[in-house]
């Protein structure tokens, strides 16, 4: 997956008349989606089988009828669990509720939703409303009928006023949001430089110093925003960096362990079946 795909997501494909990217994808038991972030709102509607999605700390199971709701710059990533994991993606960029005079809509709801003002719960399920809502929505959006825009629109203004009554999590204050996005640029650049340097000898040190914070400081911080040590993260990358290479390549598992980045066999077998459940052999 080229880099443009990783951490801070830049979504170029949103046309500024109908800004909403939508699509139908599938993940193959234990394939990761990487993660990432982007300031949309992002809706995954589950079709068929199980899997997860971590959103920052957050791991929601998923399986058929479930709804996960993505918040504006939420880091996140989609695993699959079971033999194909099917789900729809709907894209909403905030220039979709924008009209030419600021109305109260915009600056009540819309404004402090995509500023993570405001807050939704992640998972949605059993709620007959939003499911119907996101069901219309699917089927105009794949139809295209005419007038489909202004079906589709009417449809996600509803969706954001059933979450709003009845779906908030939480909200943030202006302060909290700064704070926020700034941890997540720092994060980001510390994430690029694991992902393009993995094979390399990686130390808290040399990302800390990065990221200009205590060595203390950072781990926490590192952790807070990803959900996993950075010990743990670092292998979580080179792990499936390795499983593509087993899957592709004729090297064997010694050579691909340290092509890896990993500088013992033994160590790199117990991480591999930690994280895949099964030994690299299989």
């Amino acid at each position: 997956m080229s880099m443009d795909k990783l951490l801070h997501e830049k979504i170029n494909k949103l046309a500024l008349d109908f800004p909403i990217i939508f699509h139908y994808d599938c993940l193959k038991k234990d394939v990761v989606f990487q993660k990432h972030w982007h300031e949309k709102m992002e809706f995954l509607y589950f079709k068929k089988g199980q899997g997860f999605v971590v959103c920052n700390t957050k791991k929601i199971p998923v399986n058929p009828g479930v709804l996960v709701v993505v918040n504006s710059n939420e880091l996140h990533y989609i695993e699959g669990d079971s033999e194909l994991l099917e789900y729809y993606c709907i894209i909403v960029d905030n220039l979709l509720f924008k009209s030419l005079h600021t109305d109260i809509c915009e600056t009540k709801y819309i404004d402090p939703i995509y500023q993570n003002l405001i807050i939704f719960k992640n998972r949605v399920e059993n709620d007959e409303r939003i499911s119907e809502c996101i069901n219309n929505i699917i089927e105009e959006l794949n139809q295209k009928l005419t007038g489909y825009e202004l079906s589709v629109k009417s449809y996600i203004f509803r969706l954001m006023v059933l979450l709003l009554r009845n779906h908030t999590y939480t909200t943030l204050s202006p302060k909290e949001y700064n704070t926020r996005i700034k941890n997540l640029n720092i994060i980001n650049i510390v994430l690029q430089y694991i992902e393009k340097n993995y094979k390399e000898s990686i130390t808290v040190e040399q990302l800390s110093e990065m990221a200009n914070f205590s060595k203390y400081y950072f781990l926490r911080l590192f952790k807070k925003t990803t959900g996993k040590s950075l010990i743990d993260y670092i292998n979580f990358i080179r792990i499936n960096k390795a499983e593509n290479m087993l899957n592709e390549t004729d090297k064997n598992i010694t050579e691909i362990a340290f092509s890896c980045g990993f500088n013992d066999a033994n160590y790199f077998n117990r991480v591999f079946k930690k994280h895949k459940g099964r030994p690299p052999s299989k």
